[in-house]
């Protein structure tokens, strides 16, 4: 929605923290899958929950551990096709828009979030068929937890009802609504002229 609305350095952040949690969540995935106790995964995690690198690191760790022989996939020192203000790879374009102040294009936004996507789905891809069932219970051990809290402050809830969206990038629907970026921005488009007209449609 940032980028749609021309916000550039918001949307880049937003790409990059997508990222972030998406390691994160394959790096849950993998662990499930070879049998860390999930309480203990939350334990540890928590200990590098505020560093960007070291989760990084982790899903590195993660891929080697469940691929053996294959490289993990990475955008790190992905040399960018813009060439702007002297930046060698994304992951300086990336840092100096979060840390540096540095307002990026609208292009610049638009090629940064068409490669944060292409590298997720890429990854996702490979985990709907090598780790469908430990998606699952990634996502159920969620809800539950969701679930337990909710019920810890609300003492009178006996059941929880819920409902599952899809998303551009879903780990649960196959295929992805988009194949591509640029599909999922005119996605995005669509859906929210859709939802803006029914909003002011007169009863």
């Amino acid at each position: 929605m940032a980028l749609i609305d021309g916000y550039a350095r918001e949307a880049v952040t937003s790409f990059a923290v997508s990222l972030e949690r998406f390691y994160k969540f394959y790096t849950y995935v993998t662990c499930l899958k070879h049998r860390v106790n999930p309480v203990v995964f939350d334990d540890t995690w928590k200990k590098d929950s505020k560093f960007s690198e070291r989760q990084y690191g982790a899903y590195l760790i993660a891929y080697l551990m469940d691929h053996k022989d294959k490289k993990p996939p990475s955008i790190e020192n992905v040399k960018p096709k813009l060439d702007r203000r002297g930046i060698s790879v994304w992951k300086e374009f990336r840092n100096n828009v979060i840390h540096n102040g540095y307002f990026p294009t609208v292009d610049e936004a638009k090629a940064y979030g068409d490669l944060v996507f292409s590298h997720i789905n890429e990854i996702l891809q490979d985990m709907k068929i090598n780790s469908k069932s430990h998606i699952g219970e990634a996502i159920t051990l969620h809800m539950q937890k969701i679930s337990n809290l909710a019920k810890g402050k609300n003492a009178d809830i006996l059941n929880m009802v819920t409902i599952c969206l899809p998303t551009l990038l879903s780990p649960i629907t196959d295929p992805s609504p988009a194949n591509n970026f640029d599909e999922a921005i005119q996605l995005v488009k669509s859906f929210n002229y859709t939802f803006k007209a029914n909003l002011h449609r007169p009863n």
